[in-house]
Formats: structure tokens, C-alpha cells, sequence
């Protein structure tokens, strides 16, 4: 039953501390008369006296209601709008937090598009360089080969010089030898048989 009542009362006092306005007023409170529960608590004098000690000495209207009154109401007149500066606050500092980390994602993006774009164009050169290089075999193939024709044409010229050559030397000798055979024989019939 007593701790009912405890509770019941830790309900009341929890639900009245989350009263933004009495919560206020009672922070105030404490913050300008804290010596009152102080010497409450701690004071050796009996209760009588310690009463008469804080009505002489620490109550006062102003200190005791008037003050608290107006800080708390302040309070809760200000932090609205103090709660809502630093939301601003909060926003712009996300939005900068969130601009940096797309910044910085961009920069990644450009860094592995910049990377990519290289290696594309190293590709190309290797493939420009071997194209050239296929070109250059080629052509040195071709070039080897019509050399080596002309050779082949040059030797088969040659071998038909040659022929030529023998053909003339062997009429030569035989139109000679038919010289020197009519020399020593005119009367004798040609080769062919004519006389001449």
C-alpha cells in the first residue's frame, strides 16, 4: 500500500516535470534559491528555527516567484525557436556532410572514368602498334617475295640470255666452220642442200 502511494506519487511528480512550463520553473527555482533545500537538509537547528532562517534571510518575492516565473516563461517562449535554429543547424551541417560525400563520390566516379578513358586509349595504341606491326610484316613479306621474283626473273632472264647466247655462238660457229668448209671445198653441196 505504501509503495503504491510512492508510486502514485513518482507518476504525479513525472507527469508534472514533463509540464515543459512548471519543469522550468522548478530548474529557475533551484538555480536561484538553492541554498533553501541545502539548509533543509543539512541544518543542525530544529525545524523552527531553520524556517525563521529562510524567511529572514532568503525569501523574497522576486527570488522565490518572479524570477522563476520569467526565466521559465522565457524558456519556454525561446527554445522553440532555439530547437529550430539548431534543426537549421543540424540541416545545413547534413547537407554539407552529404554534399562532401557526393563530392567525394564524384571525384571517385571521375578518377575511374579518367582510368577507364587511359586504358582505352592504351588499348588502342596496342592495337594501332600491332595493326602497324602486321602491316609492317606484310609488307616486308611482299617485299621479300617480289624481291625473290625478281631474282627468279632476273635468273630465268639470264638462262634465256644464255640460250640465246649459245643459239647465236653455235649459228656463229656453224656459219664459220661452213666458211672454212666452203674454203676448203668449194664444189661440196650445203648443209642444206643447196650449193652456194
Amino acid at each position: 500500500m505504501i509503495n503504491d502511494a510512492f508510486d502514485g506519487l513518482a507518476v504525479v511528480i513525472r507527469d508534472r516535470l514533463r509540464n515543459q512550463l512548471l519543469g522550468a520553473f522548478i530548474l529557475f527555482w533551484l538555480t536561484l534559491n538553492w541554498k533553501i533545500p541545502i539548509l533543509v537538509l543539512k541544518s543542525a537547528q530544529p525545524i523552527e528555527g531553520t524556517i525563521q532562517a529562510i524567511d529572514s534571510q532568503y525569501l523574497s518575492v522576486w527570488r522565490s516567484l518572479v524570477f522563476p516565473i520569467l526565466f521559465a516563461t522565457a524558456y519556454v517562449l525561446v527554445s522553440p525557436w532555439l530547437s529550430h535554429v539548431v534543426f537549421l543547424y543540424q540541416c545545413y551541417v547534413d547537407k554539407r556532410r552529404i554534399r562532401a560525400k557526393q563530392d567525394q563520390e564524384l571525384y571517385v566516379l571521375d578518377g575511374k572514368k579518367k582510368l577507364v578513358e587511359r586504358e582505352a586509349e592504351l588499348e588502342l595504341a596496342k592495337r594501332a602498334k600491332q595493326a602497324t606491326f602486321e602491316n609492317n610484316q606484310r609488307e616486308a613479306e611482299w617485299n621479300q617475295e617480289m624481291v625473290h621474283k625478281k631474282e627468279e626473273s632476273d635468273v630465268q632472264s639470264r638462262i634465256e640470255w644464255d640460250k640465246v647466247d649459245k643459239e647465236y655462238e653455235l649459228k656463229e660457229r656453224r656459219l664459220y666452220n661452213e666458211q672454212i668448209f666452203r674454203k676448203k671445198y668449194p664444189d661440196a653441196p650445203a648443209s642444206d642442200g643447196k650449193k652456194l
